[in-house]
């Protein structure tokens, strides 16, 4: 393995040389996070070959590996072809001895076609994949007479890698598949990119950190806290352009104190419940839950300590237990351990309270005042089993009770008024 991996990096430092192709410019970063970032840029005016190029296999056939001007062979599944502008002439050819076989280019192209040499097949299928190896083209081929060459027109666009997969034909052993002449066309530019932490000018020949079409990509699997430096250049199919004059550079963020799964907030009976889950905490100390009627005027209800670091997924919730009769907002804040704070998100949960019903103190110690206009028939303290501890009977002219929790344990308890055609519960915590 090293020595094919020596052979493909030295078969792809040979196609990096200097003319005359105007580079890329107008770079420029986005989307900087702890491990990515995306950088943008103006594609250059340099124009890609429209003429076709054959491609064919002219060196003779080996059992495990052989190596030619930037392709490079292995009897199980994996080659990589890299154009060179070079139209080749000779008998060798692509050798399939498997089921499948794949066969990645260095640029996208267009594939005009191929000469093809079933023997012992009775059908065989070749797909089309591009830059992100996705599925583009698939076309099944029947063979009506095996073990001569026959051209397949394809004309399949912006391809960078084919498959091929057949079935064999009788009971004997595996069929085999030869592949000659490849017809092409470099569908577009692409832009070679070299990245460092060192803000040093690549070298003509420095082999390229990786490539893109288009006008932007992704860059992921970036350190956080670093400084990077990036340089480009056009390869337009034949050959190379200079590097960028200058980088883009750019500086990861820090790692995500919290990575945020979800953060909800609902009304359940006459209070709002908070909830939110973390996927992964780094130093976080806490979560503060504070709330506002305007949406301006935050004031804190409560802090919920945090799990600190760790990997595992927390789901944490806050219940508040008296929601002003309207629009409620609630913001959620995360706070390090160094004192750092960055704010989660704002939810609004809007209620429609009973404004005659009010619950006095709460949370309790020993008693709760119930105040309420008329209509009501009885008062029941529950507990969170839903077992019923106490029924008080009112009176047409009550308009408040007294209940007592002092003989209970401290716990979730919910008073529930019932009236005719009417019921309305509220909770109270018990100290």
């Amino acid at each position: 393995m090293k020595r094919i991996l020596s052979l493909i990096f030295i078969s792809f430092l040979k196609f990096y040389t200097v003319n005359a192709q105007t580079a890329p410019t107008a770079l420029s970063v986005s989307n900087i996070t702890e491990n990515a970032a995306t950088i943008s840029w103006t594609a250059s005016t340099a124009t890609p070959s429209t003429a076709t190029k054959i491609e064919s296999f002219e060196q003779a056939f080996s059992t495990s590996f052989w190596s030619s001007n930037g392709y490079n062979w292995l009897t199980e599944n994996s080659d990589i072809r890299d154009y060179n502008n070079v139209a080749r002439t000779g008998s060798a050819c692509w050798f399939i001895a498997r089921n499948n076989a794949n066969l990645t280019f260095n640029v996208p192209s267009t594939l005009r076609g191929l000469w093809i040499r079933p023997n012992s097949v009775s059908s065989y299928t070749i797909k089309a994949y591009d830059v992100n190896n996705t599925e583009i083209y698939s076309r099944t081929v029947t063979v009506s007479f095996s073990n001569s060459y026959s051209y397949l027109t394809l004309n399949w666009n912006n391809v960078k890698k084919i498959s091929l997969s057949y079935v064999s034909s009788g009971s004997g052993p595996s069929g085999t598949i030869y592949i000659d002449d490849l017809n092409y066309t470099p569908s577009e530019n692409v832009y070679p990119y070299y990245i460092s932490t060192v803000n040093t000018a690549p070298a003509s020949n420095e082999t390229a950190s990786g490539q893109a079409a288009g006008t932007s990509i992704n860059l992921g699997s970036l350190q956080p806290l670093t400084t990077y430096y990036l340089w480009m250049r056009t390869y337009d199919g034949n050959s190379n352009g200079s590097w960028t004059a200058s980088p883009v550079s750019f500086t990861t963020t820090n790692v995500l104190p919290v990575v945020l799964n979800d953060f909800t907030a609902k009304k359940e009976h006459n209070y709002a419940v908070l909830k939110w889950t973390t996927l992964s905490e780094n130093n976080n100390r806490a979560f503060i839950i504070s709330h506002a009627t305007d949406g301006k005027d935050f004031k804190v209800l409560a802090e919920i300590q945090g799990k600190g670091s760790g990997s595992s997924v927390n789901t944490y919730q806050y219940e508040h237990l008296s929601p002003f009769a309207g629009t409620n907002y609630y913001k959620l804040v995360q706070v390090d351990f160094n004192g750092d704070s960055k704010e989660l998100g704002i939810k609004v949960v809007d209620f429609k309270l009973n404004d005659n019903i009010s619950l006095y103190p709460n949370p309790v110690v020993e008693k709760a005042i119930v105040s309420f206009n008329e209509g009501y028939q009885s008062i029941e303290l529950i507990n969170g089993g839903g077992k019923v501890l106490q029924r008080i009977n009112i009176a047409n002219t009550d308009t408040s009770k007294e209940i007592s929790l002092a003989n209970y344990p401290p716990a979730v308890y919910f008073i529930k008024l019932s009236g005719v055609n009417k019921t309305d519960v509220r909770k109270v915590i018990k100290h």
